[in-house]
């Protein structure tokens, strides 16, 4: 009998990073080998049929809030099932393949972000760069709790890191940075395999239709922007990916570079205080906070650039997707996407990306230059071309195959 191949997460949906991968990779392999799904919730738009053999096993209840309870119940509730369950039935044990730390029991892990480089980046960054709002200096009980709380939740993360990263497993890691943090906090260098995400480049286009180019006219237009401004759009967690960082720069621009750049900020954080700061910085007409979307592709279209000083990123799904709609990418070396792009060909790396100078310098350059910065959006979108889900879906086969042969 075939051993099935088990995909556990948390949620499987086209709109999380996380999540996305990990939808489109299983949905390919089904029509290879018999899945299962272990998830509180799957959504996919594209329907049943698109599947080959699979199995959606969902777990509940799905407690939503505290955070920390739904990844503990998570844990707890998929271990019998993946480990357990196929020896009393007499089943062949699945091979499980869980995305970073959502499975207690796995044998395949996609690392998409680890913990403990996360916490010792953050040692190095000043306060006004990387707080997060819990921890700004607030005083009194409802944010001391607060701080508590994501405290602990940081600390059982890395306690389950500890765990869970063992060197005798297999590692799909999203990019070669992760691969060298993992060997560096977790000693795991055998059986570590490096595949970079990959992206839907049908979806994610450049406005090059008649429908896209109305759509991204009537967008603009709702949001405020002149047709001839040119608009950077960083999309994610505010406090992370850099926003403060990218509203710094865009003060830093010399006046004829601001009058014409609108910075558009899609995502999530503390509003009011990126209010605050804009006001502050006297840029408040030249930014626009923009909550998550499901719709990103008609942002992405809406734009010229995209910039991404972030923080820490593995990868940066959000990069890919920007590449494959034609934007000129201004971003972070620290994102794992980075290692796709050329300097200066296919995009701008920045190299210290809590130094708004130099984001400035590298915004400013780009902004002003509507040649190259076409010619570095036509770069970009080639090489996230060359990366679809289905070359993804191979080379992922290629490392899981030998597991799953196994008697």
């Amino acid at each position: 009998m075939q051993r099935p191949l088990a995909f556990v997460i948390h949620d499987l949906n086209p709109w999380g990073g996380h999540d996305r991968s990990t939808l489109e990779i299983a949905r390919r392999l089904s029509h290879r080998w018999p899945v299962e799904i272990y998830a509180y919730s799957l959504v996919d738009p594209e329907g049943a049929g698109r599947w080959g053999r699979v199995r959606f096993h969902r777990i509940l209840p799905d407690p939503r809030r505290p955070m920390a309870v739904r990844i503990a119940w998570f844990h707890a509730a998929t271990l019998p099932a993946l480990r357990w369950l196929p020896r009393f039935r007499g089943a062949p044990a699945p091979v499980v393949h869980a995305t970073g730390t959502c499975a207690l029991a796995s044998d395949v892990v996609q690392v998409q972000f680890v913990n403990a480089a996360w916490e010792e980046r953050q040692k190095t960054l000043p306060e006004d760069v990387c707080a997060r709002p819990y921890s700004r200096g607030a005083r009194g009980l409802k944010p001391a709790l607060r701080r508590a709380y994501h405290d602990a939740l940081l600390r059982y993360n890395l306690a389950i890191e500890r765990r869970v990263y063992s060197r005798n497993k297999t590692y799909i890691a999203i990019a070669r940075s992760v691969a060298e943090e993992l060997r560096a906090h977790f000693g795991a260098t055998r059986n570590v395999h490096v595949i970079h995400h990959g992206v839907d480049s049908g979806h994610f286009r450049p406005a090059e239709g008649d429908a896209d180019r109305a759509a991204r006219a009537a967008l603009r237009s709702r949001l405020g922007i002149a047709e001839d401004e040119v608009v950077a759009i960083f999309v994610g967690a505010y406090e992370r990916k850099g926003l403060a960082t990218a509203m710094d720069a865009l003060a830093r621009l010399k006046p004829e570079a601001r009058a014409r750049t609108r910075l558009l900020a899609v995502g999530g954080g503390s509003v009011e205080g990126f209010k605050a700061r804009a006001r502050a910085l006297g840029i408040e007409d030249r930014v626009i906070l923009h909550g998550p979307t499901r719709d990103i592709a008609s942002f992405y279209r809406a734009a010229e650039l995209f910039v991404l000083p972030t923080l820490y990123e593995p990868f940066g799904l959000v990069i890919l997707e920007a590449m494959a709609s034609g934007l000129a990418p201004v971003v972070s070396r620290l994102a794992g996407a980075s290692e796709l792009l050329q300097e200066g060909v296919s995009g701008s790396l920045i190299d210290n990306p809590g130094d708004a100078d130099e984001v400035a310098r590298r915004l400013e350059r780009i902004a002003l230059d509507p040649i190259s910065r076409n010619q570095m959006g036509q770069a970009s979108r080639r090489i996230a071309e060359a990366r679809s889900w289905d070359q993804v879906a191979e080379e992922y086969a290629r490392v899981l195959a030998p597991l799953l042969e196994q008697a």
